[in-house]
């Protein structure tokens, strides 16, 4: 289950980088800048906030965990390490 900062952040910042798409990454900073909905910029939900603007824009690959908490399917695994655990 996502957090909750995750959940309300998660779809503004698709909005924003869908919005700003094509644009230069300075202008798509400052309209992800300006669209934060929590407040002050510290603490853990900004925290959450920062992690899901690099995961969304493919700075950060997400482990199964996460991957299947938000509804992808898992990556399957590596066929050279099946022998390790068979």
């Amino acid at each position: 289950m996502l957090s909750y900062w995750r959940r309300v952040a998660a779809p503004i910042i698709a909005k924003v980088l869908q919005d700003t798409a094509g644009q230069p990454a300075r202008e798509v900073r400052a309209a992800l800048l300006k669209a934060y909905p929590f407040g002050p910029r510290k603490h853990h939900p900004y925290r959450i906030w920062r992690d899901e603007v690099r995961t969304q824009m493919g700075r950060r690959k997400l482990d199964n965990r996460v991957r299947k908490a938000q509804g992808r399917e898992p990556e399957p695994p590596d066929p050279r390490q099946t022998a390790l655990f068979a």
